[in-house]
């Protein structure tokens, strides 16, 4: 029972060790009261330019960014290898002679047709900058190569006629001087003369050898002046003294006059 009493602590004891280690509810410390973050200040309004500007920019680098894409994109394609092409089927001898030959033929003939156009090419254009310059020469050319990039038909026409002919930069030339004379002179001839002698008499060069030309044909022309042809009349101190046929002292006045001018 002694052992008892030992181990197991009374009711008593329980409750008073209760009451003193519990504080009363007066003297529990107080809680502060969280605080609130003060109001923040609306931030300010982004200015109009400088939307536009960040929004410029971002279209910038979009478009830088598209760029560099396609610039990858064609050096990979670059690096590719291209497709195999399987060797065209070649003709049968027996089957396709004609055919057969040709394709024998044609990859001996074909550096020797372009030997001959490059050689062509080459004396061409040094006979037209020998007649013509090279600033016409060379004006010629673009104004070739525009009209064929606008589709020109007459253009195209010109260039297949020069590429037979064995002066190709001869019939370019002379299709670029038409042009010219064209675009110059217009479709009535009559009134481009016209327009011309206007233009000269305004010039006081012009005027001023229009006069000397003048001027020395009229000087030619009283030089040269027709003057009626004169008879040869006997002098006048002669006259006087004419023989009267004798025994002629009526003779009237027609007979002493064909009497004085009667040549001796």
């Amino acid at each position: 029972m002694a052992d008892d009493d030992k181990t197991v602590p009374s009711d008593d004891s329980a409750l008073l060790n209760e009451v003193l280690t519990t504080p009363p509810d007066g003297d529990q410390p107080e809680q502060p009261e969280p605080q609130q973050p003060p109001p923040q200040a609306p931030e300010p309004a982004v200015p109009a330019g400088r939307l536009r500007e960040e929004a410029e920019g971002r279209r910038a680098a979009e478009r830088e960014r598209d760029e560099y894409r396609r610039q990858i994109d064609q050096l990979l394609l670059r690096q590719q290898p291209p497709p195999r092409q399987e060797p065209a089927k070649r003709s049968d001898l027996f089957e396709a002679p004609s055919a057969f030959v040709q394709e024998e033929v044609k990859p001996l003939l074909d550096p020797v047709q372009q030997r001959i156009s490059n050689i062509t090419e080459h004396y061409s254009l040094q006979n037209a900058l020998r007649v013509h310059g090279n600033d016409k020469v060379l004006e010629a050319r673009k104004a070739l190569e525009r009209a064929m990039g606008a589709r020109d038909s007459e253009a195209w026409s010109v260039y297949n006629r020069a590429m037979a002919s064995i002066d190709p930069y001869g019939e370019i030339l002379n299709w670029h001087v038409g042009k010219q004379v064209i675009s110059t002179v217009g479709s009535d001839l009559g009134a481009y003369r016209q327009k011309i002698a206007d233009e000269l008499l305004k010039d006081p060069e012009f005027q001023k050898k229009v006069f000397e030309a003048a001027r020395g044909q009229a000087q030619s022309n009283g030089a040269n002046v027709n003057r009626p042809v004169v008879p040869k009349l006997p002098s006048i101190g002669k006259v006087g003294a004419a023989a009267i046929p004798e025994g002629d002292d009526n003779a009237s006045d027609d007979e002493l006059f064909q009497s004085a001018t009667r040549r001796r």
